[in-house]
């Protein structure tokens, strides 16, 4: 049996079911665009798989209405898989405004998040994130992200010298 998410309250429903059983809302009504359903319903879903399916999926589409969204996950406490999700996917996105999160991320964050971080920065660059990067390759408590530190940072040379 496959289950469907009601587009407005995210409740699960059945495979034929028109209305929600929980507010009654049209479950197969259309709701705006690709891009603003996963920002607006799927990155917020109460299924953690849904969620963070979105935050990759809205990397790999590349729009970027979806860097404050995703900038707005990591500043908040979510479920592992999808902060992970998040911070990859603002790096995919190449966009500046997320390089003061990443930059925390990468201070303050776990070991995985510390990791995603260096490599999403490398993939903005800029002297931001090559500042960040810079600290955390000479200070960070971790060998492999002080690794991946230097190699995002020499990533942001290569880039800047082909400019």
């Amino acid at each position: 049996m496959i289950t469907v998410f009601c587009p407005t309250c995210g409740a699960p429903n059945k495979e034929d079911a028109k209305e929600c059983e929980k507010c009654g809302s049209e479950i197969r009504q259309e709701h705006g665009d690709f891009v603003e359903n996963l920002i607006h319903f799927s990155l917020k879903h109460q299924v953690p798989e849904v969620a963070q399916f979105a935050a990759q999926a809205l990397g790999k589409i590349g729009d970027r209405r979806s860097v404050e969204p995703l900038i707005e996950v990591l500043e908040a406490p979510h479920e592992p898989g999808l902060m992970e999700a998040a911070t990859e996917a603002l790096g995919k996105l190449g966009d500046p405004r997320a390089v003061p999160v990443l930059s925390h991320v990468l201070a303050e964050g776990s070991l995985l998040f510390r990791l995603r971080a260096a490599t999403s920065l490398g993939q903005i660059g800029g002297e931001a994130a090559a500042r960040a990067l810079k600290q955390a390759s000479s200070q960070d408590t971790n060998k492999v992200v002080r690794d991946e530190a230097e190699k995002s940072l020499k990533q942001i040379e290569r880039t800047q010298n082909r400019s």
